[in-house]
């Protein structure tokens, strides 16, 4: 049987009449009892459809972890794919990740879903991928999360239950997260982020869950007050918004985590000033599961750093600084790619040093740099001088093709272009191209959306 199954089965056995998930958008209160009683009839759908690796993109929904330990205690592969999107892309995605079955919801753009027979949610469908490549996974693989596709190209991470469960205690373990918590989940739990702090801490710690949105921040900090949210996990741009809000005078969030991202120093110390509460900076990848966590932001030392390694990683940093890992719950091969991983270190393309007291502060991406003229320029050091610069509260750099040095720097900007003064910029590497514009494009998973400046940088040239 499913380690995760039986683990979450351990759950319903210990808390079985105990609130599991509080669904807002879907007006859902759930028992741990109820989250079984709604899987087996998944379980029981999913056990008639064709074999072969099943992608979700159900959005966060109570459907998305049930239908996920459904597959589970089949011992189907799945596929996590964002909610977000056009019908169209999720297919084009299932079919090259070589999925059988693509799960997702109707919305209201969509013409009405026939109902499933016995389906808990009747907004769900299924759809037969057609034409797909068949592609398998390595032995042993019960998940394949998507990368955030940066490169526009996204790939499957392929992960073992044994890597799943090890990762999510790892975290556990790390931020004292426990089963008496409550995890307020406004961040996509198709991300590897999402997830684990999502998915596996319910299915695995035992901790419920709040489902909410981040599109409606009144509405998200009424309910963290009236369903007692003690963890919030957030990315840098809901931390932006979120310290510009007003926030209720009572509550009883002790822990707000963020990840996926770089913070702004401004934006965080905004944020405490707002909420009186503190960042903890969690640091990790979708190939290595969570890497470091910062316990202490207070700690003087903590300034600038992702934190200590959690429990059971170890965390190398090769010649020139780039961060390898070894832990239990890295991942076991990309999909498609027949290649033994478990034991090796992954490097996840990270440059880093440690400070005096043993944190982890990343210097900037490996392949973070463009050759201008025939000089290698750091991308992260362009963007924060631009940063630096007062008047401006966001930038981001790309290295786009010239024809006559080779690569070329644009730089868009949030802020006042008036006050960008050129000599604040690294001598001769500034970007003779700077636009402004009124927010910096961002994915549904918190990254910087870097495709779309790609375009406006293309459109604009």
């Amino acid at each position: 049987m499913s380690k995760i199954y039986r683990m979450f089965q351990h759950q319903v056995a210990e808390r079985g009449s105990e609130i599991a998930i509080v669904s807002q958008t879907e007006g859902l209160r759930l028992s741990f009892d109820q989250v079984l009683a709604r899987t087996l009839s998944w379980q029981q759908i999913l056990s008639n459809t064709q074999p072969g690796s099943v992608a979700l993109a159900t959005g966060n929904c109570s459907a998305f972890l049930e239908i996920f330990l459904a597959l589970c205690s089949l011992g189907r592969s799945q596929v996590t794919l964002d909610g977000a999107g056009s019908r169209e892309e999720k297919l084009r995605l299932s079919r090259n990740l070589g999925c059988s079955l693509l799960i997702d919801r109707s919305n209201e753009d969509a013409p009405p879903v026939p109902p499933l027979e016995g389906a808990p949610d009747s907004t769900v469908r299924f759809t037969i991928v057609d034409d797909r490549q068949p592609i398998e996974p390595p032995p042993g693989t019960v998940l394949i999360k998507t990368t955030s596709g940066s490169t526009g190209h996204p790939t499957g991470v392929c992960l073992s239950e044994d890597a799943l469960v090890a990762g999510v205690e790892q975290i556990g373990e790390a931020m004292q997260l426990t089963s008496a918590d409550r995890v307020l989940i406004a961040i996509p739990m198709s991300h590897s982020y999402g997830f684990d702090n999502g998915v596996l801490s319910l299915a695995i710690l035992g901790t419920p869950l709040i489902l909410e949105s981040p599109t409606y921040l009144r509405r998200l900090l009424q309910t963290l007050v009236e369903e007692g949210a003690t963890f919030l996990p957030t990315v840098p741009p809901l931390v932006h918004f979120l310290s510009e809000s007003e926030w209720p005078t009572h509550h009883t969030l002790r822990r707000v985590i963020c990840a996926g991202g770089r913070l702004d120093r401004q934006v965080a110390q905004r944020f405490r000033e707002t909420t009186g509460l503190p960042i903890h900076q969690f640091y990790g990848s979708t190939e290595t599961g969570g890497i470091t966590f910062e316990a202490d932001p207070t700690d003087p030392d903590a300034e600038g750093s992702v934190g200590h390694p959690l429990p059971r990683v170890d965390i190398q940093l090769g010649p020139n600084g780039e961060v390898e890992v070894r832990s239990a719950a890295n991942h076991g091969g990309r999909l498609g790619e027949a290649r033994e991983l478990i034991g090796q270190a992954v490097r996840v393309g990270d440059l880093a040093e440690w400070t005096p007291g043993g944190r982890l502060r990343i210097t900037g991406r490996a392949v973070d740099f463009v050759n201008v003229s025939g000089r290698r320029v750091s991308i992260p050091a362009v963007e924060d001088s631009l940063r630096a610069i007062e008047g401006v509260i966001e930038a981001a750099v790309l290295g786009t093709d010239d024809p006559v040095r080779g690569e070329r720097l644009v730089a868009f900007v949030v802020g006042d272009l008036d006050r960008i003064d050129g000599t604040a910029l690294p001598t001769g590497l500034g970007p003779r191209d700077i636009r402004r514009l009124d927010a910096l494009p961002y994915t549904e998973r918190g990254k910087l959306d870097r495709n779309s400046l790609r375009r406006i940088a293309t459109e604009g040239s």
